[in-house]
C-alpha cells in the first residue's frame, strides 16, 4: 500500500475489541505506554465498553486503504482534549501517524468549546515526540518519564 491510499477514521465498536487489544499488547507499544503490563481480554472488553459509552471519549479505528491499521482516541476534559495515536507494528514509520493525527483534529468539531489539545508521551518515544511537535504541540511540563504536550487551538 502506498501513502496515497485513502486514510479514514471510523468509530470503533465492541467488535474491534480483539484488534485493539492486539495493538495495545504489542511489545513495542507497551514499552511506550504509560501502563506497560499486558492486558487480558476480559479487562480490555470492560475498558472498551466504558470508553464507548463515555460521551467525553471518541475512539476511532484508523483505516488505510480499507484495512484497519491503528487507533486514535480523543478524551475530553473541560476545555482540553487528550489525543492518543497508536499504529499496528507493520505500518509504523510510513507517515500514517501524521495522517491519523490530522484526521483526529478534524473530529474536534464535536466539542466546539475545546481550546487545547494535549498529549502525554514517554520521553524515550522520539517518533511520537516528533509527530506532535510537527503539529505544533509544545512541551508544557515533564518529569523523569513523560512529557506533557499542549497545542492551543
Amino acid at each position: 500500500m502506498t501513502d496515497a491510499a485513502p486514510l479514514r477514521l471510523r468509530a470503533a465498536d465492541a467488535d474491534d475489541a480483539r484488534r485493539l487489544l492486539e495493538w495495545r499488547n504489542d511489545a513495542a507499544t507497551r514499552l511506550q505506554s504509560l501502563t506497560r503490563e499486558e492486558i487480558d481480554l476480559p479487562t480490555h472488553r470492560a475498558w472498551l465498553a466504558r470508553r464507548l459509552a463515555d460521551p467525553d471519549c471518541a475512539l476511532f479505528i484508523v483505516e488505510h486503504g480499507g484495512r484497519p491499521v491503528g487507533q486514535v482516541r480523543l478524551d475530553r476534559s473541560a476545555f482540553d482534549v487528550e489525543v492518543s495515536v497508536g499504529l499496528a507494528a507493520e505500518v509504523r514509520g510510513q507517515g500514517l501517524g501524521a495522517r491519523s493525527l490530522r484526521a483526529a483534529q478534524a473530529e474536534l468539531s464535536r466539542w466546539p468549546e475545546v481550546t487545547r489539545l494535549t498529549a502525554v508521551v514517554r520521553k524515550q518515544n522520539a517518533p511520537s515526540l516528533r509527530l506532535f511537535a510537527g503539529f505544533g504541540f509544545e512541551e508544557e511540563s515533564s518529569d523523569h518519564e513523560v512529557v506533557h504536550l499542549v497545542k492551543r487551538l
